[in-house]
C-alpha cells in the first residue's frame, strides 16, 4: 500500500502507511518481509533500516522460518557484525530451514554452515 501511495504521490496515505508499519506493527516475525519490500523502493530507506535492525536484534524470531528474501539481502543479514545471535544458534536455525532444491538461498545457507564448521574446526586446533 505504501509503495502505491508513493508511486501515485498521495503523501498523506504514504505517511499513514509508513507510520503503521514502522511503529508497533513492526515485529520480528514480519521484519524479513518488511525488509524485502522496503528494499525495493528508494523512498523506504528508513523503513528498510528499521526492519533490518529488528532482524539483527531479534534473529531467533525473525529468521525462525526460511524468509522470502533475495540472496543479497540474506547475505547482508548473515554477514552483519551486528547480528545478535551465537553462531551455534544461527547454525541451528539455518539447519531447521531444511534444504530446498532450486532455492536461490540454499547456496548461502550451505556456505554459512560450512563457514561455521571451518571456524569451529580452527578453534578446536588452538
Amino acid at each position: 500500500m505504501a509503495a502505491m501511495a508513493d508511486k501515485y504521490q498521495t503523501h498523506e496515505l504514504y505517511s499513514l502507511c509508513m507510520k503503521a508499519v514502522s511503529g508497533e506493527a513492526l515485529r520480528p516475525e514480519i521484519a524479513c518481509e518488511v525488509f524485502a519490500s522496503a528494499d525495493r523502493f528508494m523512498s523506504m530507506a528508513d523503513l528498510r533500516r528499521k526492519a533490518l535492525e529488528m532482524i539483527l536484534i531479534h534473529p531467533g524470531a525473525a529468521l525462525k522460518t526460511r524468509p522470502k528474501l533475495r540472496p543479497e539481502l540474506l547475505k547482508e543479514i548473515l554477514h552483519s557484525r551486528l547480528l545478535c545471535i551465537p553462531s551455534d544458534a544461527l547454525s541451528k536455525i539455518l539447519r531447521e530451514w531444511g534444504e530446498q532444491d532450486g532455492d536461490l538461498l540454499q547456496p548461502i545457507v550451505e556456505a554459512q554452515l560450512a563457514e561455521k564448521k571451518k571456524t569451529t574446526h580452527c578453534q578446536a586446533l588452538h
